[in-house]
């Protein structure tokens, strides 16, 4: 698979403790025919 796409993320505060936020999304030029033609991926990552 050939995924172009790209994303966004920022460091921001739930309470008093720091979070990574990142939302990425990506097209699938080339793929299997079963394979979705699109991919959106979220992350929440907590900083101890």
């Amino acid at each position: 698979m050939v995924p172009p796409g790209g994303g966004l993320g920022r460091v921001t505060k739930i309470d008093k403790l720091p979070v990574n936020l990142t939302m990425d999304a990506y097209y699938n030029v080339v793929r299997p025919d079963l394979a979705a033609p699109w991919q959106l991926r979220t992350q929440m990552t907590f900083i101890f």
